[in-house]
Parts: C-alpha cells; sequence; structure tokens
C-alpha cells in the first residue's frame, strides 16, 4: 500500500512540474517610452562628449598649450562617470577609453578636457524619436546641431539584470 501511496504522490508531483512549464519562448518585455527618452538623452551627452558632466564650458578653471581644463561640477571622479554611463550603456555600444581621454583628476577635482578639435559634430534629437519594433529606435542625426536629411541613427535596448540597457547604436551609412 506504502508502495502505490508514493507512486501516486509521484505522479501528482510530475503532473504539477509539467503543468507549471510555459510553452514557447516567453516575448521580451517593451520598453517603456519614458525610458527610451531617458537613455536617448545619456546617449546624447556621449555622442557630445560631455558625458552628462556639468561645467562652464566658456570659462576654463586653467589651460596649457595643449588643451583647455574645465573643473566639472556634478561629477567627483572618472570612475563615476564611467559607473553612470555603463549604468544606462552596455560597454559594447561606447568607448570607456574616450572618457579617460576627455576628463583629467587633479588636485582632488575633476576636469573636462578640451583640445583644439570639434566637440559634438556628431548628435542625435532624443526626444524625436520613433519606435522601429518593442526595443529598437530611430533616432534623427545631426550634424553640428542641426538635423541631418534623411540621416537616423537605430538605437537598441534590452533589459539586462533587471536594468534598461541602450546595447546597441548604429550611425547612418556614411557617418561610422
Amino acid at each position: 500500500m506504502k508502495f502505490w501511496k508514493f507512486v501516486f504522490c509521484a505522479v501528482l508531483f510530475l503532473a504539477g512540474c509539467a503543468g507549471s512549464q510555459t510553452a514557447g519562448p516567453q516575448k521580451e518585455a517593451e520598453i517603456p517610452d519614458e525610458k527610451v527618452e531617458e537613455l536617448l538623452k545619456v546617449y546624447a551627452t556621449v555622442m557630445n562628449e560631455t558625458y552628462g558632466a556639468e561645467a562652464d564650458f566658456s570659462n576654463p578653471s586653467f589651460q596649457d598649450d595643449v588643451a583647455s581644463y574645465y573643473e566639472v561640477k556634478n561629477y567627483s571622479s572618472i570612475k563615476e562617470i564611467k559607473d553612470h554611463i555603463s549604468g544606462c550603456i552596455d560597454k559594447s555600444a561606447f568607448s570607456e577609453q574616450q572618457i579617460d581621454n576627455d576628463f583629467l583628476e587633479k588636485d582632488g577635482k575633476l576636469y573636462a578636457i578640451r583640445g583644439g578639435r570639434g566637440y559634438g559634430y556628431y548628435g542625435i534629437l532624443p526626444s524625436e524619436w520613433q519606435r522601429v519594433d518593442q526595443n529598437t529606435v530611430s533616432v534623427p542625426f545631426c550634424l553640428m546641431q542641426e538635423p541631418a536629411e534623411n540621416a537616423y541613427v537605430t538605437v537598441k535596448m534590452a533589459e539586462m539584470d533587471g536594468v534598461w540597457k541602450i546595447t546597441e547604436v548604429k550611425l547612418p551609412d556614411g557617418y561610422q
């Protein structure tokens, strides 16, 4: 009798396990609209090489023969900038090395470095995006802060460990 009770319990257990399995792949969640724009605003700061740093770019803190240095008000270290950016953009979609080239830590302060080259040449209009699919958007591409005719950046996003991030960015042909 104990044997049949055991078999009966085993059958019920297995039936319960089989019933809890999902049929086929689960549909990936769609990124909310407000999160799309938030991530695009962060990516726009990557494109203009400020990475969200706030500084008075009209008044350098100091200069040398190569560059001007502007004290950053809202970050205290390069690591803090990298942590913020990588919290919104997967490391495969931006260059951490570029952050090292654009900032300097000196005497306990953080400075944005601006040298003799163009900044903000490429850009996007983060508030003027359109969905391509549930987690991909198309954003107007800008040259010198003006939308380029028929040019769009494709941006893919995914939820990674419970956090939405930009995972891939494709510039328009000819601007890679």
